[in-house]
């Protein structure tokens, strides 16, 4: 096959996106435009990962944690449109969220002491939609050749550049590239002939950004 050539992070533009207030991107994102869900998603991980990270002490899980917070977003598009504050919608989701991991882990009652004084609540759907779609996810890199699985997890799992990850297994930047493109088409499409899912290259590859 052909190697393809796509460039990170940015798989498609919209124009002019600074013009965009929040609650116009929702309701592009309500439609299904991935770029107006790109555009959301910067302009809101750079604010939402030092919360996250202050709440769950850990880099990895404050970034899964944020992953599963877009996804939420993502697979409940439809609901977005009468959303009035979808900075403070996606703060809070991303707050419960860390809530639940919270709730699993042994020092819950020790963090939830310093958290802020709000209960958390969440349609169990959300829950489960995103956890079915990250255990999709999961199972669509399963299937991926070994060398571009290998790619793969370098840039998602263990979050190296594509220079790092060219030294790392002494190939190019160029291949690097290329592998990645085609591993992000290739769960694209075990997604939706699998689940019906269709996920943004940007969730896909959260830690891959760089």
């Amino acid at each position: 096959m052909m190697a393809i050539l796509l460039f990170f992070p940015s798989f498609k533009a919209l124009e002019n996106s600074t013009a965009y207030t929040d609650t116009q991107l929702f309701a592009l994102v309500a439609r299904g435009d991935e770029a107006a869900f790109e555009v959301f998603f910067h302009r809101y991980t750079a604010k939402l990962f030092p919360f996250l990270f202050s709440m769950v002490k850990t880099e990895g899980v404050a970034r899964e944690i944020m992953q599963e917070s877009f996804l939420k977003l993502w697979l409940n598009r439809e609901k977005l449109t009468g959303i009035d504050n979808p900075g403070g919608w996606i703060r809070t989701v991303a707050m419960n969220t860390a809530y639940n991991y919270l709730r699993s882990e042994t020092r819950y009652e020790k963090h939830l002491a310093m958290l802020p004084d709000s209960e958390p609540t969440e349609d169990l759907e959300l829950i489960i939609d995103a956890r079915y779609a990250k255990e999709q996810i999961a199972r669509a890199v399963e299937q991926l050749p070994p060398k571009r699985r290998q790619v793969f997890e370098l840039s998602r799992y263990e979050g190296l550049s594509r220079a790092e990850i060219a030294d790392r297994l002494q190939i190019s930047e160029f291949t690097v590239r290329n592998q990645l493109g085609e591993a992000l088409q290739s769960i694209q499409e075990y997604l939706r002939k699998n689940s019906d899912l269709s996920i943004p290259f940007v969730l896909i590859l959260l830690k891959g950004l760089a």
